[in-house]
């Protein structure tokens, strides 16, 4: 039967052998071994064949079926019963071999070999540990990582191309470390590793092999590019995060699949078919030296808590910080009026900025902290953000602790209040954690420093939605975007039709678009009831 997903297939195919098995549930080592290796010669088969049986069902390609050739080694046969012409090359099957042995084990410790260990513990039967393990490889963490490469370096290479400015390798790597590129979880995938620091020797191994192959199929330029990233990545993730890391063989390994015209679909398969055979060992060790079910132990190391409901007529505790500048005479006013109104609040005050860096040498104290967490509600004051030197805004500093990324600001006329504006009604959604406020920037030379104003797709996304959601949910009537998109064509421009798209989703809503400028002079100059944006 067909799968979407390779992997899952895997886990099926490997149960179905448990019922030709005479004795399936015999653990014995001897018993376990023959099981592990009889598994081991048939994944070839099982992967290639699942493979093209999904292609036939779900991409209406042919079916290519190619039995295994008993004269062929495993990874001979791969390449055998995957190509539609059987050809191979002595390099192409040289290397895939290479490339099953370095990922064959990595000690007990790795999440699928301890998940195998785990199962085979209580005593079940070795298919059941194998599927298990299968289950643990499958996901982007472990046996998917070379996939999130491949993915990571054909989104780099789209933005910015066979790039050979380091600069500007750079600047979209620090994008990557501040989730504001790819999938914004703010990894580089294929670097670094748990128990490798200094350099991977599995992808020692192979540089010399990978090399002579992307000659051959004329990717030198690709491979090229792939070590000026890697050696990009190395410096930046050490001025971020001040720590030496080394590429992983994760960061080349779908790079030399795709050389290979290996599809996508068949990477982790294939991560799959080379442990299988460090499973087997780990399996049958547990089995020799242990024998015991394995129970990993969990502590609660919280505290105890009394569970109190919370009901809107009781009182609520909420942060302040007090800021500095004017920020303490703000707060103490804001409190007054609180008090004042009755309002059912209390407050825990805390000193932040720069007159507590002075006192204590924090700008926020930790406590500072705790209280929001807890709290979750915070009134803050003006902060002191010093200019052209000095420590980083604090205010974007707390935008990026917490993702704060809505700046919502409405502006509403008060008929207590005599104003040349009349009939204001105006609400701003700002995205609070992109264009300049990342603060990238990079010193070129003595006289000259580059800033990288970010914009990305998911930031875009969520504040445009949140504007329309609360133009529907409170009654508004119109939504307006304000860009340079003139001037700033990729990244504004982004913004726009993102915007255009968004607003489809929102017929009841009228939405427009104004430059800058423009919108800044009409604040300015109208005066009349439909200034209500």
């Amino acid at each position: 039967m067909p799968g979407k997903n390779l992997m899952n297939r895997l886990q099926q195919a490997v149960l179905a052998l448990y019922d030709y098995d005479d004795a399936p549930d015999n653990i014995s080592v001897e018993n376990t071994l023959e099981q592990g290796l009889n598994i081991l010669a048939k994944l070839p088969s099982i992967i290639c064949y699942a493979y093209q049986s999904k292609m036939h069902r779900y991409n209406k390609e042919s079916l290519v079926i190619h039995p295994a050739q008993e004269q062929l080694s495993i990874a001979e046969n791969i390449l055998y019963m995957l190509r539609k012409d059987h050809a191979f090359s002595d390099l192409e099957a040289k290397l895939l071999d290479m490339m099953l042995i370095v990922h064959a084990d990595h000690g007990g410790g790795n999440n699928s070999t301890f998940t195998n260990v785990v199962i085979s513990s209580t005593g079940t039967d070795f298919y059941s540990s194998m599927v298990g393990a299968i289950g643990s490889m499958k996901g982007p963490r472990h046996g998917g990582a070379n996939l999130k490469v491949s993915g990571m370096m054909k989104a780099v290479i789209e933005e910015i191309g066979y790039c050979e400015n380091d600069i500007e390798i750079k600047a979209l790597i620090y994008r990557i470390l501040h989730k504001q590129f790819y999938d914004y979880s703010g990894l580089v995938y294929g670097m670094g590793h748990a128990i490798y620091t200094l350099s991977d020797p599995r992808s020692e191994v192979l540089q010399e092999y990978i090399e002579k192959l992307a000659e051959k199929k004329g990717k030198v330029r690709e491979y090229e590019f792939y070590q000026r990233f890697e050696q990009c990545a190395k410096e930046v993730i050490l001025d971020v995060k001040g720590v030496h890391i080394s590429s992983n063989v994760d960061f080349y390994s779908g790079f030399v699949y795709g050389m290979m015209g290996i599809p996508e679909d068949l990477f982790t398969p294939l991560f799959v078919m080379a442990r299988t055979i460090g499973w087997l060992a780990h399996n049958i060790e547990n089995k020799e030296y242990d024998g015991r079910i394995m129970r990993p132990a969990t502590k609660y190391v919280g505290s105890v808590k009394k569970y109190v409901k919370w009901r809107t007529d009781e009182m609520r505790t909420i942060t302040v910080f007090k800021g500095d500048g004017i920020g303490p005479e703000i707060v103490d006013a804001v409190l007054q009026i609180l008090m004042a109104a009755k309002a059912p609040l209390a407050y825990e005050c805390f000193e932040v900025g720069e007159a507590e860096y002075e006192r204590n040498g924090k700008l926020i104290p930790d406590a500072a902290f705790a209280s929001f967490e807890k709290n979750r509600i915070l009134l803050k004051a003006p902060i002191t953000t010093p200019i052209g030197k000095g420590f980083r805004s604090l205010n974007v500093t707390l935008r990026n602790k917490y993702d704060l990324y809505a700046n919502i600001r409405p502006a509403k006329s008060n008929t207590a209040v005599k104003t040349p504006f009349d009939h204001v009604d105006i609400v701003t959604f700002r995205e609070n954690t992109e264009d300049l406020y990342v603060g990238v920037e990079e010193q070129i030379d003595a006289d000259t420093v580059h800033a990288t104003k970010i914009i990305t797709r998911k930031a875009s996304t969520r504040i445009i939605r949140d504007a329309f959601a609360y133009a529907r949910a409170n009654g508004r009537k119109k939504v307006t975007c304000v860009h340079k998109a003139n001037i700033l064509k990729m990244s504004d421009g982004m913004f726009l039709s993102i915007f255009q798209e968004i607003a489809k989703d929102y017929p009841d809503i009228e939405a427009d678009d104004k430059i800058v400028d423009n919108v800044c002079m009409q604040l300015v100059m109208r005066r009349k009831p439909s200034m209500s944006w």
